[in-house]
C-alpha cells in the first residue's frame, strides 16, 4: 500500500457452514482493515475489522457449492508483506468448550485443533505462556512472577480457579 502496510489474501474454510453465523477471527493488531468486500459472507451484513484489536468480523452468506464451497475470502490491509493465509476448520471461529475442572488450559486448546507450543508440561520453562485477557486463574507454574500472574499465564499447568470459570487468553 505505501505507508508500511500491505494487502494480503486470506481464505477461511467453514466446514460446518451456517448461513448467517457471525464469525470472528483474531488476526492480530497488525490488521488494520478490509480492501473491497469478502466473498462468501452476507450482503446485509458487511465484514468490518474492529478498531485496535485486528478481529475480523463477519456473517457467513448462503452456503454454496463446488469450487470454493465453504470457504470465505477477504483482501486484507495491514503489516503482512506478501502474506497469504488459509484458517482451515471450527476452530478458527469458535470457541473452544472449556476444561474438565482440574485440567489445565492447554489440554482444552489441543483438544480442539489449537496449535499450542509446549515443552516440558511441568510449568517449568515458560514456552506455553500467553496473555490474559479476564479471567480468575489458578497459577501452578513456577516461571511467572506475582507480577506476571496478572496479566499472564502458563498454559500447560495453569486452570481456572473456579469449577465454572472462565479464562480468555490472547494467544
Amino acid at each position: 500500500v505505501g505507508d508500511g502496510t500491505y494487502k494480503y489474501a486470506i481464505t477461511f474454510e467453514i466446514p460446518d457452514w451456517e448461513e448467517g453465523q457471525e464469525v470472528a477471527v483474531d488476526l492480530g493488531r497488525k490488521t488494520t482493515g478490509i480492501e473491497g468486500t469478502c466473498t462468501g459472507t452476507h450482503p446485509q451484513n458487511l465484514p468490518y475489522v474492529e478498531s485496535g484489536t485486528g478481529t475480523l468480523r463477519f456473517h457467513l452468506g448462503p452456503q454454496t457449492t463446488g469450487a470454493g464451497a465453504n470457504q470465505v475470502r477477504c483482501t486484507m490491509i495491514g503489516e503482512y508483506e506478501g502474506a497469504t493465509f488459509t484458517y482451515h476448520g471450527r476452530h478458527c471461529y469458535r470457541s473452544p468448550p472449556p476444561p474438565p475442572h482440574g485440567h489445565a488450559v492447554c489440554d482444552a486448546l489441543i483438544a480442539n485443533g489449537y496449535a499450542v507450543n509446549v515443552k516440558c508440561s511441568d510449568g517449568l520453562c515458560g514456552v506455553c505462556q500467553c496473555g490474559v485477557v479476564s479471567g480468575d486463574i489458578e497459577h501452578r507454574d513456577f516461571v511467572l512472577s506475582q507480577k506476571q500472574q496478572q496479566s499472564m499465564i502458563i498454559l500447560c499447568q495453569s486452570r481456572a480457579a473456579k469449577e465454572d470459570g472462565v479464562i480468555e487468553i490472547d494467544m
